[in-house]
């Protein structure tokens, strides 16, 4: 909602949407607290980094997807794009080691 607001795409959110952000972040915070006393907490740092990634993604895809449809590409359209991207990234990160 917050990266809505800043790529300016006048989308209006209610009471849900704004309980859904905060079960998300209250369940990603959550995540950290659980891992104190066990092995590997260099990994909860990465674990968390990788969250927040997903978080950022997941709240920039919908509203970039909304604008590329508004210029009149076809939803079969989009999934094709986004698909092929995504299969791209996957063919170089897969060998990475």
């Amino acid at each position: 909602m917050i990266v809505s607001s800043i790529l300016r795409t006048e989308s209006k959110y209610n009471a849900s949407d704004y309980f859904a952000a905060l079960l998300l972040s209250a369940g990603a915070a959550g995540y950290s607290f659980g891992t104190e006393g066990t092995e590997g907490s260099n990994n909860s740092a990465f674990g968390i980094a990788m969250l927040v990634v997903s978080i950022l993604c997941d709240a920039l895809v919908p509203n970039i997807q909304k604008r590329i449809m508004s210029k009149g590409l076809s939803a079969a359209g989009l999934m094709v794009n986004t698909n092929a991207v995504g299969f791209s990234v996957l063919l170089f990160a897969m060998p990475v080691p």
